[in-house]
């Protein structure tokens, strides 16, 4: 036969039946679902429906008798489940998938306290990330900084440069003594934890002049007429024969020189200068510098 008033929405039409023991005393009991009113229920005291808010409240999954039932009295609860026109559901019971999808909108959780939206991120294996910085292993490139004195070197742009010829080339014919020692390039970085190595790069043009040998130094600290290729203070290493030109006139070849560097403690600065010149007088010249430090866990 069909329903009088709002007919039960489908999803929830089962009938669910609870019994309890009375004693005389008890007046408060625990109801097996969460209900938002008295009239979600049906209680019956000796088979008597009783009235809702008058015989009894409910409050979430407390069902509060205002009398406590006698010992003996035939006394249960009829869930009915939840109606159409029900306008305030139960707590707790709004799931995920009750939620229409797209149905959360900004404008939705525009005043939300922003404590809601902080927290731990999700890795990509869907698990939290416990700290703001991923694990580094054996390998990863930590930092890398350079700087280079002249990319494109132009005749009329001698900025930057340690001297120049008309060709704009960087010229360094100053002995290791000397007191007007001046490095090639260098660079400056701070090491960021204490399991890496540090690699120091140079690579360019390098040009030297007839009948002499280039040389290359890499320190980490020097005094003008105080650094020598013989390992004075600072000094990292030392290549004595770079290029060696036997062939007349000014020989250019492109070339890269390295050292590798560890022991050095995280947090720790440096500064590394690169030097350069000749064995036994001649004239080196550099052209395209560049200078740099990688860092590399270990």
């Amino acid at each position: 036969m069909p329903y009088l008033g709002s007919t039960p929405n489908a999803s929830f039409s089962t009938r669910t039946k609870q019994d309890f023991t009375a004693n005389g005393s008890t007046t408060a009991f625990t109801l097996s679902s969460a209900v938002a009113s008295p009239n979600d229920i049906e209680v019956f005291v000796g088979n008597v429906r009783q009235e809702p808010t008058d015989a009894y409240t409910v409050n979430g999954t407390t069902l509060t008798m205002s009398e406590a039932p006698d010992v003996g009295l035939n006394f249960y609860v009829v869930f009915k489940g939840l109606e159409e026109n029900s306008i305030i559901p139960a707590d707790g019971t709004i799931s995920s998938a009750k939620i229409a999808n797209n149905a959360v909108t900004n404008a939705k959780i525009a005043t939300m306290a922003a404590s809601k939206l902080t927290g731990a991120l999700p890795a990509l294996d869907g698990s939290a990330l416990t700290g703001t910085t991923p694990a580094i292993v054996a390998g990863d490139v930590v930092q890398q900084v350079s700087t280079s004195v002249q990319d494109h070197p132009h005749p009329s742009n001698a900025n930057g440069h340690i001297a120049s010829d008309g060709n704009g080339n960087i010229t360094e014919t100053t002995a290791y003594s000397s007191a007007s020692l001046t490095p090639l390039l260098q660079l400056a970085v701070t090491k960021k934890i204490t399991n890496s190595k540090l690699i120091v790069r140079l690579t360019g043009r390098f040009g030297i002049n007839s009948g002499y040998r280039s040389q290359i130094a890499l320190y980490d600290a020097y005094t003008a007429g105080v650094a020598n290729q013989a390992g004075g203070a600072g000094n990292i290493g030392y290549y004595h024969y770079g290029i060696y030109n036997a062939t007349g006139g000014d020989l250019w070849t492109p070339g890269a020189y390295e050292y590798t560097i560890t022991g050095i403690s995280a947090n720790t600065a440096k500064t590394y200068y690169w030097f350069g010149g000749s064995i036994s007088g001649g004239t080196q010249k550099y052209a395209g510098l560049t200078m740099t430090i990688t860092e590399i866990a270990t």
